[in-house]
């Protein structure tokens, strides 16, 4: 059977990440990692990564025809900001080439929409990065939550709050911004970025089928902005409501003074579940646990799927059309509700040294909202007003 042979574009940043779980599969014989595009303007900044190539046999080049002109890749993974997701999926889906696209999907629905008419036309698939759909633990979640066991499935929380600084708003020219300079959608945030996947597991383990994800019918969301510097908000609280009912709630945010890994809590009739990247569990009404495990690499684990894929095997894989729902989600919060821009008062600069901003309190308030399955505006946050359902 012929080895898959991928490209990748991009080496640093984020992409650097890709081209370490690529290079371990090279090595062990599971890939033929052929080529990398990096652009020129990019190569001295990554020398050292580059200079690694060399060492499996890969070639670099500088644009995205030279790299077609010498190789057919079975497919090429495309960890490249939010504003190129479109049009570089729909390149290489225009000529016949397999694509993961990192998430979300893009920007807008239209954009992903343009993406699912190349994928329908072009013959080959494209994938969403969402990693997390690829993990064997989500996918028993899912399958437990469908089978009816544990009753009907009720809400879903999820709560997190990642310190960033400075440096990540400043790594590219797009970070914190909502449109491009051609006016490509980016909605850059915490929702559609660092905690996009948290959003989306939601979403896919709320999704009435194995390989569905849920569609929202409604919405509540409270938008923040400490950050002054950047377009778009930093910290949130959402709450949304499925086509079969379904309420989803969502607490995030960059502005806080230590660091909360995101965790799902899904509430069943009969049970509840837990989930974050770590560990996941299962209890029954009176607390005892029911099942249990550890986290999983579930990036190796979408690479090996998206393998047997190539390989001709029926495997599962994150399609656009599922990837579109949290697009949407994102689109319609924009649409639908402004961006508040906190009082000076009510935030302060935790270290000099970064720029790190701290909305005083928000750990606790966090805490207590997601205890209750409640947004800000609901435990009393002082600079939090109440907000409307709107319907999408």
């Amino acid at each position: 059977m012929k080895i898959p042979e991928i490209a990748l574009v991009g080496i640093g940043g984020y992409a650097g990440t890709h081209y370490l779980y690529l290079k371990k599969l090279h090595q062990a014989g599971k890939i033929k990692l052929s080529s990398v595009m990096v652009r020129a303007q990019d190569q001295k900044a990554n020398e050292k990564s580059i200079e690694d190539l060399s060492t499996i046999g890969a070639e670099l080049f500088s644009t995205h025809e030279e790299l077609l002109q010498k190789h057919r890749p079975d497919m090429v993974v495309l960890p490249v900001g939010i504003a190129f997701h479109r049009d570089l999926s729909c390149f290489y889906l225009n000529a016949g080439i397999n694509v993961l696209v990192e998430k979300p999907a893009a920007g807008s629905v239209a954009d992903v929409g343009c993406m699912i008419d190349a994928e329908k036309k072009s013959g080959v698939f494209a994938a969403v990065g969402f990693q997390n759909m690829y993990g064997s633990d989500i996918h028993f979640l899912k399958k437990e939550i469908i089978s009816g066991k544990y009753g009907k499935l009720r809400n879903i929380s999820v709560s997190g709050a990642w310190l960033r600084a400075d440096a990540y708003y400043t790594r590219n020219n797009w970070a914190g911004k909502l449109y491009a300079s051609d006016g490509t959608a980016i909605l850059d945030s915490p929702a559609n970025n660092a905690f996009a996947h948290f959003i989306n597991n939601a979403l896919f383990l709320a999704g009435r089928e194995f390989d569905r994800s849920a569609h929202a019918v409604a919405m509540q969301a409270e938008l923040f902005r400490a950050r002054r510097s950047i377009e778009s908000f930093d910290s949130c609280t959402i709450r949304l409501k499925s086509a079969e009912g379904v309420l989803i709630q969502v607490l995030l945010t960059h502005c806080c003074s230590r660091k909360v890994d995101p965790e799902l809590k899904i509430e069943l009739d009969d049970a509840v579940m837990y989930w974050s990247n770590a560990a996941w569990k299962i209890t029954g009404k009176n607390g005892k646990i029911l099942a249990s495990g550890e986290g999983v690499d579930s990036r190796e684990e979408m690479y090996l799927r998206l393998i047997r894929k190539l390989e001709g095997k029926q495997e599962f894989y994150y399609s656009l059309e599922n990837a579109l729902e949290h697009t949407f989600c994102i689109e319609k919060m924009h649409e639908n509700f402004r961006i508040k821009e906190l009082p000076e008062k009510d935030f302060c600069i935790l270290h000099d040294q970064d720029n790190q901003h701290v909305i005083p309190g928000i750990e606790e308030l966090f805490a207590r909202a997601y205890d209750k399955n409640l947004l800000l505006f609901e435990v009393g946050a002082p600079w939090s007003e109440p907000v409307e359902w709107r319907n999408l």
